[in-house]
């Protein structure tokens, strides 16, 4: 009986932390998740997105863009330019009054996972020296945020999760219900601006979709000429 009831809390507990669908619209799915520790739920959403591929992940580089296409950003500047596929930025986010806008310093950097032959974008806050907390804003705080890309049938698969903590004294009930329209709002953005974007991606970023191109090529020969021919 004891033995039981263990294996009953811990299939409870497994099915408290599992991602649980809360919207689907235009093609796209988002889900939430309670997070150990915090109050606030992460996020999740997933679909494929009828935007060019490229210019998608060329657009999440350029720093300089972000304000045009993401209307929560008052700024966005780059704090260290460490490569092609990496930097640490600085972000101002808009708040509705009475709140203080928030902050953040994050590092981000784009990996190509063999595995799954997805273009990974991961992105978290970190510390930086040139940009110390201040009394103009709240720093908030990302835990995590991944952003998963790979070409499917012409479109873009996208899948992202992010945790965010705005810090402050907003409850978590406030912040998890005005959070829960963010990753459909994101993409929604992305694939507007990408229609519009001209630039394409810089060297390091068409490095990895070119290798990664070549392993989804790679792959695609190893099936059979049904299940080729449908993808």
């Amino acid at each position: 009986m004891k033995i039981l009831s263990l294996l009953f809390l811990v299939i409870s507990f497994s099915h408290a932390w599992a991602w649980k669908e809360i919207r689907s619209e235009d093609g796209i799915k988002v889900y939430k998740k309670k997070v150990e520790g915090s109050g606030l739920l992460a996020f999740r959403a997933e679909g494929l997105i009828d935007m060019p591929y490229a210019k998608s992940l060329a657009l999440l580089r350029d720093v300089e863009e972000a304000t045009a296409w993401d209307e929560a950003l008052k700024k966005k500047i780059t704090v260290q330019d460490i490569s092609d596929i990496e930097a640490v930025t600085y972000s101002v986010v808009d708040m509705p009054w009475p709140l203080k806008n928030r902050d953040l310093v994050v590092t981000n950097k784009l990996h190509y996972d063999p595995a799954t032959m997805e273009l990974v974008v991961k992105s978290s806050s970190v510390d930086h020296a040139n940009h110390p907390p201040n009394d103009t804003y709240v720093r908030a705080h990302i835990k995590f945020a991944n952003f998963r890309f790979k070409p499917v049938n012409g479109k873009t698969q996208l899948k992202m999760e992010v945790h965010v903590e705005p810090k402050g004294s907003i409850t978590d009930w406030v912040i998890n219900m005005v959070q829960k329209d963010m990753p459909m709002d994101f993409i929604q953005r992305l694939r507007k601006h990408t229609a519009v974007y001209k630039k394409g991606p810089n060297k390091g970023v068409w490095d990895m979709i070119q290798a990664q191109m070549a392993d989804l090529q790679s792959e695609k020969k190893k099936l059979p000429a049904s299940v080729s021919s449908n993808n």
